[in-house]
């Protein structure tokens, strides 16, 4: 997907923070299976690190981490130019109303309360993939 600034972002890879090693695990186990290449890390400073590094189309981040939180690591993504067209999921624990709130104030997509059901996972990364083989498609020469 080629953004505002004409940098692309890759959809078949997707990074996952979460302090949690069981639910990164979780995500790769699922996201792997699916076709997608998945970087995770525990806290939002090597979230930030990642998606400039590998420049994900999406990214699940855990509102409740060390060194930065979701909420702070959403700030920093919004703030890179390079990374304006990525989506940012918040995926918490968190699941009241200020919380939500504040995520969206901070530049999440969307706000899921773990557990969060495979289905709405999937149907949340997958069309970012399939709008890119639309735009691919287009894009070709006859």
């Amino acid at each position: 997907m080629t953004g505002i600034t004409g940098m692309h972002l890759n959809d078949y890879v997707l990074v996952v923070a979460d302090d949690d090693p069981a639910v990164c695990a979780s995500y790769v186990e699922l996201l792997a299976a699916k076709g997608y290449v998945v970087h995770t890390c525990g806290d939002g400073a090597r979230a930030v690190a990642l998606c400039r590094e590998f420049r994900p189309a999406v990214a699940l981040i855990d509102l409740d981490m060390p060194v930065m939180d979701g909420f702070e690591t959403a700030r920093a993504l919004r703030a890179d130019p390079d990374l304006v067209d990525m989506r940012i999921i918040a995926i918490t624990a968190l699941s009241d109303e200020r919380s939500s709130a504040r995520a969206w104030e901070a530049g999440f997509h969307e706000f899921l309360a773990k557990p969060v059901p495979v289905s709405m996972l999937l149907s949340i990364v997958r069309p970012t993939r399939e709008l890119q083989g639309v735009i691919d498609a287009i894009k070709r020469p006859a």
